[in-house]
């Protein structure tokens, strides 16, 4: 599938890929032992924002950050203009 070809091009490049989809308290654990968080406007986005760890969040289609954006420090919003 082409997730698996990102997955694998970025394990090529030495990245450390974690996949899962057991719900949101194992997210959680995830989300609390990873360095950063890069996410689209989404559940995992909000949920990790109520955390330190830091979010790269990129705002894709018409996701508006004004009203959905993650909106604390240690936070990058990156969007079109």
């Amino acid at each position: 599938t082409y997730v698996k070809e990102i997955e694998n091009a970025l394990l090529d490049k030495n990245v450390k890929v974690k996949t899962f989809s057991d719900g949101l308290s194992s997210t959680l654990d995830v989300i609390l032992k990873s360095k950063g968080l890069i996410t689209v406007d989404t559940s995992i986005k909000h949920l990790a924002a109520l955390t330190d760890t830091p979010i790269v969040e990129l705002v894709l289609g018409s996701s508006v950050s004004d009203f959905t954006g993650t909106y604390r420090e240690n936070t990058l919003i990156i969007s079109s203009k």
